[in-house]
C-alpha cells in the first residue's frame, strides 16, 4: 500500500511538473526565451548544475554548438565560451547511441562512461536525449551535475523524457511557424504529388493530415500568442483575418476592422497612397518588403511601427493576398531616442572634459591595447591628431608608457576589472614630456579607459614655488640689512642670517623675542617705533633710530603683512646700518656748503679783479711815464705792490672756491716743506719744538709750489695758536704711503693708489667733534677777535681738493691735533723747475678791436696797446662792437673781449664774429667765469685765453704771440 502510495505521489509530482513546462510553451513564441525558460526551469526542478540544448545531434556534422544553456555560476559552461566545437569520434558515438536509443541515456554512476570532452567541464554525471522538433536537424536535450557523481532516478529519468518531448514539440511548431509560407508550400506539393497514388498511400495522406491537422492547430494557437500584429490582407485591401496582437495594437476588434479596409489604420489617404507605392517598390524586388512606417490607432494617437509585409501566391503563382506583420516600436523609439540623447550628451561630457580620456580595446589576449577613442583634451596634451591614432597600438603612439609602467596598469585592469590609480608621473618619448595623474577602469564591454590629467603646467608651478622658496630663503639670508618677521606682539618669528651675525646670536636665542630686547635691551618699545604705527593702521612707516648699545644708526621700515580678510597678521621690520651714510650725507652737506660758498667768492673775485686790472694797469703806465729820480715814483711802486697783494689776495679766494687757474706742475714736495720749515722757524717762538721728518724721496705731485707752500704755514699758524702759551710740539712728517680703495671709499675724488702723506701734528688743546665737523668753513674760528679770519684752514680745504687730494684730522679735547694731507702720487714725472725771464716787452703794429663793458678796462687796453705801436679800437658794449665789425670785417686784425659781458657774453660775440670771418684771432679776456676756460676757449676756435687782471707785460706777450702765431700759419 505504501508503495503505491509512493508511486501515485511521484505520478502527481510529475504531472504538476509537466503543467510547469506546458505553461512555459502555452506562454512563449519565442524560440530562444522558450528554451532558456525551459533550462532554467529543469536546472530548478532537478537541482542540478547545468541544463543545455544542443545542435545539431548529428554525428556526421563537421561541428557543434551548445546554443541554449543554463549553468550555476560556479560551473559555467560551452555556452559562456561561445565555442563552436569540432566533431570527434567519440562525440560522434555518443550523438549516434542518442539517435538510436528511445529513451534517455545515463552517463556517470551506474551508467555509460562520460566522454572525455565532458572532463573539460568537471562533469560527474550526465542525462540526455535526441529530440526531434518538426523542422531541421535533431538535437540533443541534457542536464550535467557537476558538484557531485548522481544517480538518476526513474521518475527523474521519465520527468526529464516528457520534458523533451514537449520541448521537442514546442521547438518544432514554434520553428514550424517561422517557416509557415515554406511549409504550407511543401505540405500542398506534398499532397498533390500524392493525389495519383492516393489508394496507394492511404495511410500516409491521413498520417500528413493528421500532420498537417496539429500544424495548423498550433499555428492557429501561435498566431494568436505573437506580440506582433498579424494581418492577413486581401488584394483589394480587406482583412481577412487578424491576430488578438493587432485588436490590442490598434484598438479595433477584429469585426470593427473586417467592415473597413486598411486605410483606416494610416493618417490620410496620401500616407495610405504611400504605403502601397513602397510595398510595390518592395515586391518587384522579392517577395518580402520591410519598413518602418506610421500608422494610426483607433485613438487617434499615431505611432510607429516595422513593417514586415509577404506576399501570399496560389499554385500558379497568382497573389492571393499579404501577411502583413506590423511590431509596435514606439518603445524602441523612446529608447533609442533617450539612447541618442544619452550618447550625445556623454559625447558632448566627452569632448569637454579637461582631462584626456582615451578608450582602448584589448588585443592580442591583453598583450597589446588599441585606441578605439580619444577626446580633444587627450589628443591636445600628447600632440597628437584624433584621426591618426585610432586603430593604432597604444605603444606605437606613446611608446613611454612602458617606461613608465601604464602599460602594466593596463593589463593588471583589464585582467582583473579592478580599477586603479596611477600616481603622479612622468611621460617622456621622442616628441613629448609631461607630468600626468592617470585613472584606468575597465567598462563592462570590456573596453579599458584611461582618465588623466595634465598636471605639467602645475608640476613646474610646484618646481618654480620651490625655486622661488629657496631663492627667496637665499635672497633673505643673503640681504645685509637686518630683516626680521614679527607677530602682532612684535615677536620675532623669523629673521635673516644678518640679524644673528649682528646681534651674534643663535637662532634659538632670538626667535621668540621682543625686537626690543634685542635691538636695546628693554621691555618697552623704541622711541618713535614705526611698528606701532603701523599695527594702528596697516600701513609701511619708516624711522631712524640710534642704538647706542651698538654704536649704530638704523633706517627702521615696518611693513604690514596681510591675510586674505586684509587684516594684519604680521610685520615686516627692516632695519638698515645707516652709520656710514650718514657720515657720508654730513660730508655731503659740507661738500655743498663749501661749493655754494666758493661760487659767492668766484663772484666777488670777478669784480675785484676788474678793478685790480685798472689800479695795476694804469699804475703801471704812469710808472713808465715817471722819471726814475721822481718822489712818485716810489708811491706808484707801493701801489702796484699794493694791488698785487690784492691779486694774490684774489687767488687765495679762487683756490678756495675750486674756480682759480693757477698754473699746477709736477713738483717734488719734500723741497718746498723744507723751505716752508726754514721760513716758520725763523717766525715761530723758540718755545714750539719743531720735530721734522721729511723724505726727500717721497715722490712727485702735481700742484702749485706755492699753495704747497700756503698749506703749510697755514697749518702750522692753526697748530701754534692751539698751543696754550705758546709752548709745545709741532712735528711734521711727509712719506709715502699707499692706499687700498677701502682707505679712500668714503672720499668722492681719488682712486686707490700712490699718495703723498704730509703730516701736521700738534700738543695743543684739542677739539671735539662738532668743532673738528666745521673747521674748514670759511671765516670760522675759535680764535678771539683780532687774532684770525677762519680763512686758514677753508684755504687749505680748497688748494687740497684743487690737487685731486684730501683731508683727515683727529683730535679729542685736551689730547692736540693732527691733520693727515693726501696728495695723489704722479708716475714717471719729474719736478719742473720756475726760471725767471727778463723779457722785452714784444711790440706791433696790428688793428685790435677790444671790447670790456667796463669803461676803466676799456680804456687801459687802448693805453697799454698804443703805446705798444697797435691802432686799438674800444667799445663797451658788446653788441656795438659786433656792429662795427659787420660794418667792416677786414679792418681788424685781432679782437680783445672780456667774457662777462650784459646782453651778448665773450664767447657769444667770439662766434658770431667768427661766424663772419673764420680767420679772425680772438683772445678772451676774464676776472671770473664758470660758464669758460681754456679747453672750451678753444673748441669754440679762440686763438688765447688769458685771467684778469692783465698786467701790461702779459698783455704784450699774449697779443703777440696770438698774432705772431698767425702769421706762420699764413
Amino acid at each position: 500500500m505504501n508503495r503505491d502510495n509512493e508511486k501515485n505521489d511521484n505520478c502527481c509530482d510529475v504531472i504538476e511538473k509537466i503543467e510547469i513546462i506546458a505553461d512555459l510553451i502555452k506562454n512563449e513564441l519565442d524560440v530562444e526565451k522558450l528554451l532558456g525558460k525551459i533550462c532554467e526551469k529543469l536546472l530548478d526542478i532537478f537541482q542540478c548544475d547545468r541544463a543545455w540544448l544542443l545542435f545539431p545531434c548529428d554525428p556526421r556534422s563537421a561541428y557543434w554548438q551548445v546554443p541554449i544553456e543554463r549553468t550555476v555560476p560556479e560551473f559555467p559552461g560551452a555556452k559562456s565560451m561561445n565555442l563552436s566545437v569540432e566533431m570527434t569520434p567519440d562525440t560522434a558515438e555518443i550523438f549516434q547511441a542518442a539517435l538510436e536509443s528511445k529513451s534517455p541515456l545515463i552517463y556517470g554512476p551506474k551508467g555509460l562512461p562520460l566522454a572525455e570532452s565532458t572532463k573539460n567541464f568537471e562533469v560527474k554525471s550526465q542525462i540526455s536525449m535526441a529530440i526531434y522538433p518538426r523542422v531541421g536537424k535533431p538535437w540533443q536535450f541534457g542536464l550535467h551535475q557537476c558538484s557531485h557523481e548522481r544517480v538518476w532516478k526513474e521518475p527523474e529519468i521519465k520527468f526529464f523524457q516528457l520534458a523533451g518531448t514537449m520541448t521537442a514539440e514546442a521547438l518544432g511548431n514554434l520553428l514550424l511557424l517561422r517557416d509557415l509560407q515554406k511549409t504550407n508550400k511543401e505540405l500542398e506539393e506534398r499532397v498533390t504529388e500524392r493525389t495519383s497514388a492516393l489508394q496507394q498511400q492511404i495511410e500516409v495522406r491521413k498520417e500528413v493530415e493528421k500532420g498537417l491537422f496539429e500544424s495548423r492547430m498550433w499555428l492557429s494557437k501561435m498566431f494568436h500568442s505573437l506580440e506582433d500584429a498579424v494581418l492577413i490582407v486581401t488584394p483589394d485591401r480587406k482583412l481577412v483575418d487578424i491576430n488578438l496582437a493587432t485588436e490590442k495594437i490598434f484598438g479595433y476588434t477584429k469585426r470593427e476592422l473586417r467592415e473597413f479596409t486598411t486605410e483606416i489604420l494610416h493618417v490620410d489617404n496620401g500616407h495610405y497612397l504611400e504605403f502601397g507605392r513602397r510595398v510595390e517598390e518592395a515586391f518587384e524586388k522579392g517577395e518580402v518588403a520591410s519598413f518602418e512606417f506610421k500608422l494610426k490607432r483607433k485613438n487617434g494617437e499615431i505611432f510607429p511601427t516595422r513593417h514586415t509585409v509577404s506576399l501570399l501566391k496560389n499554385d500558379a503563382g497568382e497573389p492571393l493576398g499579404v501577411v502583413s506583420v506590423v511590431r509596435d516600436i514606439s518603445e524602441q523609439k523612446k529608447a533609442a531616442a533617450a539612447l541618442a540623447e544619452s550618447e550625445y550628451r556623454f559625447r558632448q561630457v566627452f569632448n569637454r572634459m579637461s582631462n584626456g580620456v582615451a578608450i582602448y580595446e584589448a588585443a592580442d589576449n591583453g598583450n597589446d591595447f588599441i585606441f578605439k577613442d580619444i577626446n580633444p583634451a587627450g589628443a591636445i596634451n600628447g600632440q597628437v591628431e584624433r584621426d591618426e591614432i585610432i586603430g593604432r597600438s597604444v605603444v606605437d603612439v606613446f611608446p613611454g608608457v612602458v617606461d613608465m609602467g601604464l602599460f602594466e596598469v593596463f593589463q593588471r585592469v583589464w585582467r582583473t576589472n579592478m580599477p586603479e590609480l596611477y600616481p603622479t608621473s612622468l611621460y617622456t618619448d621622442h616628441r613629448v614630456k609631461l607630468w600626468v595623474e592617470n585613472f584606468v577602469f575597465k567598462l563592462p564591454s570590456g573596453e579599458v579607459v584611461a582618465v588623466y590629467d595634465d598636471i605639467t603646467k602645475r608640476k613646474q608651478y610646484e618646481e618654480a614655488l620651490a625655486l622661488a622658496k629657496n631663492e627667496w630663503e637665499k635672497t633673505f639670508d643673503s640681504m645685509d640689512d637686518i630683516v626680521t618677521i614679527q607677530d602682532k606682539d612684535m615677536r620675532i618669528i623669523r629673521a635673516n642670517k644678518a640679524a644673528f651675525d649682528t646681534f651674534d646670536v643663535t637662532p634659538e636665542e632670538l626667535i621668540g623675542k621682543h625686537c626690543y630686547e634685542i635691538f636695546r635691551g628693554t621691555n618697552f618699545p623704541c622711541p618713535n617705533c614705526p611698528e606701532l604705527e603701523t599695527l594702528k593702521d596697516k600701513q609701511t612707516h619708516s624711522q631712524n633710530i640710534s642704538y647706542d648699545e651698538l654704536n649704530k644708526i638704523f633706517h627702521v621700515t615696518s611693513s604690514p603683512i596681510l591675510d586674505e580678510r586684509d587684516e594684519l597678521s604680521n610685520i615686516v621690520h627692516v632695519a638698515k646700518d645707516i652709520t656710514e651714510h650718514k657720515k657720508m650725507e654730513e660730508e655731503l652737506f659740507q661738500a655743498h656748503k663749501m661749493e655754494a660758498i666758493g661760487t659767492l667768492a668766484g663772484g666777488i673775485a670777478h669784480d675785484f679783479n676788474n678793478i685790480l686790472a685798472a689800479i695795476i694797469g694804469y699804475a703801471d703806465i704812469v710808472r713808465l711815464d715817471t722819471p726814475v729820480s721822481s718822489p712818485s715814483r716810489k708811491d706808484i711802486d707801493k701801489v702796484i705792490a699794493a694791488g698785487n697783494r690784492a691779486k694774490d689776495l684774489v687767488k687765495q679766494i679762487l683756490t678756495f672756491s675750486r674756480k682759480g687757474q693757477e698754473i699746477q706742475q709736477p713738483m717734488e714736495p719734500a723741497v718746498i716743506i723744507k723751505e716752508a720749515l726754514k721760513l716758520m722757524r725763523a717766525s715761530l717762538p723758540t718755545t714750539i719744538d719743531i720735530q721734522e721728518d721729511i723724505d726727500p724721496d717721497c715722490g712727485v705731485i702735481v700742484a702749485n709750489p706755492t699753495n704747497v707752500h700756503q698749506v703749510l704755514v697755514n697749518l702750522c699758524t692753526n697748530a701754534l695758536h692751539a698751543m696754550e702759551k705758546e709752548k709745545g710740539i709741532l712735528t711734521v712728517k711727509l712719506k709715502p704711503v699707499k692706499l687700498s680703495q677701502k682707505d679712500v671709499r668714503h672720499e668722492p675724488g681719488p682712486a686707490a693708489g700712490k699718495f703723498v702723506e704730509l703730516m701736521v701734528s700738534d700738543t695743543g688743546c684739542g677739539m671735539d667733534k662738532e668743532v673738528a665737523e666745521r673747521i674748514f668753513d670759511p671765516y670760522f674760528t675759535t680764535k678771539e677777535i683780532g687774532k684770525g679770519s677762519g680763512m686758514g684752514l677753508a684755504l687749505v680745504h680748497g688748494i687740497v681738493k684743487n690737487c685731486a687730494g684730501f683731508i683727515r684730522v683727529e683730535s679729542e679735547p685736551g689730547q692736540g691735533s693732527t691733520f693727515y694731507i693726501y696728495f695723489p702720487a704722479v708716475k714717471g714725472q719729474t719736478a719742473k723747475n720756475k726760471t725767471s725771464q727778463n723779457e722785452v716787452l714784444p711790440k706791433g703794429n696790428e688793428r685790435i678791436l677790444a671790447v670790456d663793458d667796463e669803461e676803466v678796462i676799456a680804456g687801459l687796453y687802448k693805453a697799454s696797446l698804443q703805446r705798444l705801436g697797435y691802432t686799438v679800437t674800444t667799445h663797451t658794449s658788446s653788441e656795438e662792437a659786433l656792429a662795427t665789425f659787420k660794418a667792416a670785417p677786414d679792418s681788424f686784425d685781432l679782437v680783445l673781449t672780456d667774457q662777462t659781458m650784459p646782453r651778448l657774453s665773450g664767447s657769444e660775440l667770439a662766434k658770431k664774429i667768427l661766424a663772419i670771418r673764420p680767420d679772425i684771432p680772438i683772445i678772451l679776456c676774464t676776472g671770473y667765469s664758470s660758464m669758460v676756460s681754456e679747453e672750451k676757449a678753444k673748441k669754440i676756435g679762440l686763438a688765447g685765453f688769458t685771467m684778469k687782471p692783465v698786467n701790461r707785460k702779459k698783455l704784450a706777450i699774449i697779443v703777440r704771440k696770438v698774432l705772431d702765431e698767425l702769421q706762420r700759419k699764413d
